[in-house]
């Protein structure tokens, strides 16, 4: 069931959209794809 989070970004697996769904501001989600975008993760 779709639910309306103001403010919030809901990020979930798309292979289970019945699962559960992990929740941060979209702030924190948009630092995050940059960080991944510039590889900061790498090992």
């Amino acid at each position: 069931m779709a639910t309306n989070l103001p403010g919030v970004a809901a990020i979930r697996d798309s292979k289970n959209p019945n699962g559960d769904a992990l929740l941060m501001r979209p702030s924190t989600l948009a630092s995050f794809i940059d960080s991944v975008k510039s590889d900061r993760f790498e090992n």
